[in-house]
C-alpha cells in the first residue's frame, strides 16, 4: 500500500519512525493513516501479505500532475511564468527520486514473498530535507540559474509544517539506498518536462 509521511501527523521537529503514532488532522492525511490502519488489520486478520511504503515527497520524470511543487514549479520556470506557491514557502519535506520509492516496493515485495511473515511496514525517506523556496532555488540553478519568479499566497493552512522520515528500518533490513542524489534527479527532471512541456497547456 502507498502510504505517506502524511499518515503520522504533526511530530514537531522530530524524525518519524515505524512506531510513531499516527495521529493525522488534516482530511488528505487523516485517509491515509486509515487506509494504512485497515491494510494492517487485513494483514493481521486474514494473513495477507501486505507491504506498507510511507514515502516522503516524490518527484521525477513521466509526472503529469502539474499540480506538484517540483512538476508545477519546473514547468512555470521553463514557461517563464510566475509560480503561485500556495503556503507560506516554509514548509518542509523530504524529497525522493521515483526510481528509489520504485527499488523500495520491489525490495519489499521480494521480502514478503521469501520470508513468513505477514507485513512488512517502511518509511522511504531521503537525506535531502527542504522547504519549498529552497526547491525553488535549486530547480532554477538548474534551468538558467535566474532568481525564481514565485508569488507566496500563503493560503493553505491545512498542512503540516515539517516532517522528517526516519528511514534506518529499510536500510538495515532490505539493504535499500538512495541511488540518486536530489541534483542527478532533477536534472533527469528537468530533461523531460522540456522534452513534452507542450502537454502542458
Amino acid at each position: 500500500y502507498s502510504s505517506s509521511d502524511k499518515a503520522y501527523g504533526e511530530v514537531g521537529k522530530k524524525s518519524y519512525t515505524e512506531d510513531t503514532c499516527l495521529n493525522s488532522v488534516f482530511p488528505y492525511d487523516v485517509s491515509k493513516s486509515c487506509s494504512d490502519l485497515i491494510c494492517q488489520s487485513y494483514a493481521k486478520t486474514y494473513q495477507l501479505k501486505i507491504g506498507i511504503l510511507r514515502c516522503g515527497n516524490l518527484y521525477g520524470p513521466g509526472d503529469f500532475n502539474a499540480g506538484r511543487l517540483i512538476n508545477g514549479y519546473i514547468i512555470s520556470k521553463i514557461k517563464n511564468q510566475t509560480f503561485r506557491i500556495r503556503s507560506s514557502g516554509k514548509l518542509i519535506r523530504d524529497y525522493l527520486y521515483v526510481g528509489d520509492a520504485v527499488n523500495a516496493y520491489y525490495l519489499t515485495m521480494e521480502a514478503l514473498l521469501k520470508r513468513k511473515d505477514n507485513l512488512r511496514i517502511y518509511n522511504v525517506g531521503s537525506k535531502y530535507n527542504l522547504n519549498v523556496l529552497e526547491m525553488t532555488k535549486k530547480v532554477s540553478k538548474i534551468i538558467d540559474n535566474k532568481k525564481p519568479k514565485i508569488k507566496i499566497l500563503n493560503s493553505s493552512k491545512n498542512e503540516i509544517a515539517s516532517q522528517k522520515l526516519n528511514y534506518k528500518k529499510i536500510v538495515k533490513e532490505l539493504k535499500w539506498k538512495q541511488k540518486i542524489d536530489l541534483d542527478s534527479g532533477l536534472r533527469k527532471t528537468v530533461e523531460w518536462y522540456k522534452k513534452y512541456i507542450n502537454y502542458f497547456n
